[in-house]
């Protein structure tokens, strides 16, 4: 693929879905991504309150029991990404990348950089100070051990699932999880620093990666989605 033509990309925009529906939806088209069946595709969302477990997750970075998340309204899912505990939820902007990554440099590195730098520029144009870190995926307020934004991948021959999450709006909820099972580490949201709306940064991260990584976007419906 030329860098200088934009790769085409079918855009699904879910809204605030079930965490458990979203999934299998994002494994239905990992499937027919794999066989040569389905076009890269990025799904746009928001989840009901979720913590997810990746491959490296513990208990104890959950700081709730089993009855007292299920009081609170919480699901909790162990899934295939790689990374420790996350919280999804209605304030924050989701995106997953379906990606057979040979159309994007076949660059783990360089994908998990953009992803990053996705959520960066949204940050930046509110004035917030930021930045990537070494060793610790995602995005961080600058000299701080709080988080605004997180990714977690999983990614067989190429072909990738899961993506990242920016916080926009403040969800008590958060205080539940330790992130990324750092000591001291806090989830915070844009709106802590900014005024902001979910469909104003929705639409700058939209903007901004389709911008990084060099596409166009396509938006198709919810039946295209689940039947292509």
């Amino acid at each position: 693929m030329s860098v200088n033509r934009k790769h085409r990309v079918e855009l699904l925009d879910l809204g605030l879905s079930d965490y458990r529906s979203a999934l299998d939806l994002q494994r239905k088209i990992f499937a027919r991504l794999r066989k040569g069946k389905a076009a890269d595709r990025v799904i746009f969302t928001r989840h009901r309150p979720t913590i997810t477990m990746g491959k490296s997750a513990r208990e104890e970075d959950i700081f709730a029991s089993e009855e007292e998340l299920k009081k609170r309204g919480v699901e909790k899912i162990r899934i295939e990404r790689g990374g420790g505990v996350t919280y999804h939820g209605p304030g924050q902007v989701i995106v997953y990348p379906l990606f057979d990554l040979r159309n994007f440099g076949k660059d783990l590195g360089d994908f998990i950089g953009k992803l990053e730098e996705t959520m960066a520029q949204v940050a930046r144009s509110y004035g917030i100070p930021v930045e990537r870190r070494e060793g610790e995926i995602g995005l961080w307020l600058r000299d701080e051990k709080r988080k605004l934004g997180s990714i977690g991948l999983s990614l067989r021959n190429w072909y990738s699932m899961h993506g990242l999450a920016l916080n926009v709006l403040p969800d008590e909820k958060t205080s539940l999880i330790r992130p990324c099972g750092i000591p001291g580490a806090e989830l915070v949201s844009l709106s802590a620093f900014a005024e902001v709306s979910l469909e104003e940064v929705r639409g700058k991260l939209l903007r901004g990666f389709a911008d990084i990584f060099n596409i166009h976007l396509n938006q198709i419906s919810l039946k295209e989605g689940s039947q292509s």
